[in-house]
């Protein structure tokens, strides 16, 4: 395998794996702070976090925790299963599109540069072929 593709796959995989560590990290934080039991502290003083406790009485029922952890255990799964991937292929599809477009720009440059360096070389072989052709085919002749 080339060793490029080899490490740009284990950069890719590197990044879906701490993508993937966030993502568990924002759905324990959604869930604990649902349920009142989250609690950081920044030098003994606690982190402001949006009080979720009083989401227990927006639906009937003692379940509403449970409802909660259902809503972030979706979100995170759509964000996992999802999203991704998804950014995982389109980064990939960039990167090649992007490569592509500057071996093409390089190969376009040499080219006319090419063609720039070769220009009289260029005009003396087309006044030579010009000589030298002879005409196949005969000029048509208007009767009368």
């Amino acid at each position: 395998m080339n060793p490029v593709l080899r490490t740009l796959l284990w950069v890719g995989a590197g990044l879906t794996l701490l993508c993937t560590l966030a993502m568990v990290a924002l759905l324990w934080w959604l869930v604990g702070t649902a349920q009142g039991h989250f609690d950081l502290r920044v030098n003994g003083a606690p982190l402001a976090w949006p009080d979720w406790s009083a989401w227990r009485g927006w639906l009937p029922g003692p379940d509403l925790p449970g409802v909660l952890a259902a809503i972030a255990a979706a979100v995170a799964a759509a964000a996992l299963f999802l999203a991704l991937p998804a950014m995982f292929v389109l980064a990939l599809l960039a990167g090649a599109v992007f490569s592509a477009m500057g071996v093409a720009g390089v190969l376009l440059a040499v080219a006319v540069l090419a063609a720039l360096a070769m220009s009289p070389l260029w005009l003396v072989l087309f006044v030579t072929w010009w000589m030298l052709r002879r005409d196949r085919a005969p000029r048509p002749s208007v009767s009368k």
